[in-house]
């Protein structure tokens, strides 16, 4: 296979397994025939939950779940939009001007132009443009990213159970003999701290959750997975971290 198919969004439930470009609000309403698994659903089991906290966090499942929304949730999709698409990122964020204050006539006329929009302080989209400009720059990172498509849905049927899977592409490469990876801004790209910050969020659970949803639509197995590591603070360093499980 040279090359992978992506489809467009067909719209309606999604009963078909295969890759599609899809809006990520449809993808995480889960659009799957019946309520599909997540590599963030089996987190919470993962992580010592009972089914009942699984059923609390499903959006087909349980409809009134909150949904979970941080500062540093938005600060990583803001850096995943800036690297994978950085014309959508400008057209997507307003950046508030460094100093306006929010009280005086001029800032209440700038959040009025602006209701709505994502925004992000001078300061934060400067840092996040470089943390942009440093990966695609890198020597490893770069390769992955320019070989790639960005933001694919994937949908597939657990062979054995029969339940509906989904994921979410970060980074999948356009030709399956080559590797599968996924981004991750941290404090910090330490050995020792990406070792506990793959075990803190089950990054292992999700890389095999990944490869298994990437060998189910493509019909091929990816070469490997990677995980891209950057800090997201100045100088904004990349680490580049393989992952895989064992065969038996």
């Amino acid at each position: 296979m040279d090359q992978i198919a992506i489809l467009p969004d067909p719209g309606g439930v999604i009963d078909k397994p295969g890759l599609y470009r899809m809006d990520e609000a449809r993808y995480h309403g889960d659009p799957c025939v019946t309520p599909s698994a997540s590599s963030s659903l089996l987190k919470v089991y993962e992580e010592g939950m009972s089914p009942l906290h699984m059923w609390a966090v499903h959006p087909r499942l349980n409809p009134g779940a909150p949904k979970k929304d941080t500062a540093a949730l938005r600060l990583g999709r803001a850096a995943h939009m800036a690297a994978f698409e950085p014309d959508r990122f400008s057209e997507t964020y307003a950046i508030r001007p460094s100093g306006l204050d929010g009280r005086t006539k001029e800032g209440k006329a700038w959040a009025e132009a602006h209701r709505g929009a994502e925004t992000l302080t001078a300061e934060a989209a400067e840092a996040i443009t470089a943390m942009a400009v440093t990966i695609r720059a890198h020597p490893e990172a770069g390769a992955l990213l320019r070989g790639a498509e960005h933001e694919v849905s994937g949908f597939h049927q657990d062979r054995e159970t029969g339940v509906w899977c989904r994921v979410r592409f970060d980074i999948l490469p356009r030709a399956p003999d080559r590797f599968l990876s996924d981004y991750k801004t941290s404090t910090s790209i330490a050995l020792d701290d990406i070792a506990r910050s793959a075990w803190e969020y089950r990054w292992p659970l999700q890389a095999a959750f990944y490869m298994d949803a990437f060998a189910a639509t493509v019909g091929e197995p990816a070469r490997g997975f990677a995980f891209l590591v950057q800090e997201k603070a100045s100088p904004f360093a990349v680490r580049v971290t393989p992952h895989g499980r064992k065969r038996h």
